[in-house]
């Protein structure tokens, strides 16, 4: 499968950190770990950090600058995630070869306050994406990030990676997680392939569709895989909270990165990175990034919308 990678997310993750980003197009980096190597001025506290954005038609935004990073459990991931597995099988209805795979979410991540040399770090305030991409990945997506640009980007269409590429991949647990493995670099005596196999996970759900029988066997490849840790309460960039499963980060071990789904039905609803220890004026729980997807689903052209 074709590696892409953003420019924004080599340009905010240390050299250490590998992310083997699937979809066609990467949002930025979650966590922005190279700003805070670069610059270890003080952090927001709790109280001065400013929220993200309710989500829509959301009352009020719960979403929190810091963590409770104890607030873990070495059990009870893998049948999370065998829940999450059984939900992912449900049916999701016919979905056509000249349709498009939708996604808006929301995504923040810290970087240094612009005119101030030796200012805070800041979590920015979390904004708007919408991606399409073609379910046969025959014709070229869409990309819409209000953020920086006010025009629309195509995005090449990648077959591989599409709704219909994702329904070539294993159906069965154990081949899942082999080919996870086998999708990263072969021959790096520094590679860490339980480690990567879980960062390419969150890349694939992130904004993507899976067909039931694939998303289900990906989901259980990952109660495969060591170390996965249970949060019993992770909170989105839109402030809603889940539970969430999570690994501490090999390569840069002062990380967790989680994978956050709805406590009811199930679902993936977005991620985030939390540093578990004090390191480079960054304080043990702060929120180093985060996500979550407000809306996925399945439109008949690049631009609509459910």
């Amino acid at each position: 499968m074709s590696e892409i990678r953003s420019a924004d997310a080599r340009d905010r993750r240390p050299a250490g950190t590998r992310r083997r980003l699937w979809a066609a197009v990467a949002i930025p980096a979650v966590a922005g770990s190279l700003a805070l190597a670069l610059f270890a001025g003080g952090v927001l506290s709790e109280e001065d950090a400013p929220p993200a954005p309710p989500a829509p038609g959301a009352a009020e935004s719960t979403w929190a600058f810091v963590a409770d990073v104890d607030a873990v459990s070495a059990d009870g991931g893998a049948d999370l995630l065998r829940d999450v597995a059984r939900a992912a099988a449900a049916s999701q209805g016919d979905v056509r070869d000249d349709q498009f795979v939708y996604v808006r979410s929301l995504a923040s991540y810290l970087t240094e306050e612009i005119g101030d040399e030796e200012g805070p770090i800041v979590l920015q305030p979390a904004h708007e994406r919408e991606v399409w991409f073609s379910v046969d990945g025959s014709r070229d997506g869409l990309l819409r990030e209000p953020e920086g640009s006010t025009e629309d980007t195509p995005l090449d269409a990648h077959p591989e990676s599409s709704y219909r590429g994702y329904g070539q991949l294993p159906t069965d647990a154990e081949a899942m997680l082999e080919w996870l493995y086998g999708q990263q670099d072969e021959g790096d005596e520094e590679r860490d392939v339980d480690q990567d196999a879980f960062v390419a996970v969150g890349d694939i759900v992130r904004e993507s569709l899976l067909p039931p029988d694939v998303g289900a066997a990906l989901y259980e490849a990952v109660a495969l895989i060591p170390d996965v840790l249970l949060v019993p309460d992770a909170v989105t960039a839109d402030g809603r909270h889940g539970v969430a499963v999570a690994r501490v980060d090999s390569y840069n071990p002062r990380e967790r990165e989680e994978l956050i789904f709805d406590e009811e039905t199930l679902e993936y609803i977005g991620s985030r990175s939390v540093a578990v220890e004090d390191f480079a004026g960054v304080e043990e729980g702060t929120v180093l990034g985060t996500t979550a997807v407000l809306e996925r689903g399945v439109v008949d052209g690049a631009g609509d919308r459910p």
